[in-house]
């Protein structure tokens, strides 16, 4: 245990992960820990602050919103859809991106010609006027948005997954197995798919990370998922013409946001350092 806390990114992998497993544990188990329904309303509870503050109801550790909803149930809830979101899109555009990765990078040529030019295509665009555009079109969705930020993410995976594809397949181990016999697809799951998940790792960490701010940043604007689902972007929205009056609708969604993002992004750091060999070696 000694050996693996001197382990280049040891501390920043149990750092990052212990709270993204708490997150991710209080997100699934949301219906058991929140103290209220996420959308139920008292108006004569309205604008409670939090329970330890001047005025506050032990009813409601976060306080309440506008509304009389409680904000500790919905910043509950918020972590499934900020988490759900995120999770599916790292994913979604984790296998679009390393399947156009490796085939473009393995045969080259005319395929790799074509695929790069969609990635530039794809890159030429400003991704939030994008997804503004594409959810003004196609209306307020939970489908839709994860739809929009694999559009996004896909080609960081392409472009890794390519460049690793393009130096691995002159191997002497993969020109070895060509030269016995084997098909190009099984050259590719076999030998360079597996030698290109540790990059995918780290992309998918930063993914997460981004995606939740884009997910956050468009529900700040109203064209995330549909309203009445309690997201912390929308709660930040919401809490920003009160700003004086009850400064805690907005601050607390925002902490939510700074925490999760900083910690994926100490994980992300330490699964980098965890699989660089040059770190490792200095170690």
């Amino acid at each position: 245990m000694y050996a693996l806390t001197k382990h280049p990114g040891f501390w920043s992998i149990f750092t990052g992960g212990l709270v993204v497993l708490i997150l991710i544990l209080s997100a699934v188990f949301a219906p058991i820990i929140a103290t209220h329904p996420p959308d139920q309303q008292v108006l004569s509870d309205r604008l409670l602050p939090v329970s330890w503050a001047e005025g506050g109801s032990a009813a409601h550790i976060l306080g309440t919103d506008t509304l009389g909803r409680d904000i500790f149930s919905r910043i509950l809830y918020g972590a499934r859809i900020s988490l759900t979101v995120g999770l599916a899109a790292a994913i979604g555009a984790g296998i679009i991106g390393t399947t156009f990765g490796l085939i473009s990078g393995f045969y080259g040529g005319k395929i790799d010609y074509i695929v790069q030019k969609i990635v530039e295509v794809f890159q030429s665009f400003p991704f939030l006027l994008l997804a503004i555009s594409i959810m003004a079109i196609s209306g307020q969705s939970l489908g839709i948005l994860i739809l929009v930020l694999i559009l996004q993410r896909w080609v960081e995976y392409c472009r890794v997954v390519r460049g690793e594809t393009l130096s691995l397949k002159s191997r002497e181990y993969v020109q070895a197995a060509k030269t016995m016999g084997a098909k190009n697809y099984f050259a590719i799951i076999r030998h360079i798919l597996p030698n290109s998940v540790a990059p995918v790792i780290i992309i998918a960490t930063y993914s997460l990370a981004s995606s939740i701010i884009t997910e956050s940043s468009l529900s700040f604007l109203g064209m995330g998922v549909p309203p009445h689902i309690p997201t912390w972007g929308s709660m930040l929205s919401e809490g920003r013409d009160y700003m004086y009056a009850a400064p805690w609708l907005s601050i607390i969604p925002g902490i939510c946001i700074f925490v999760t993002v900083i910690a994926v992004n100490l994980l992300g750091d330490g699964v980098r350092d965890w699989f660089d060999p040059s770190i490792r070696g200095r170690s």
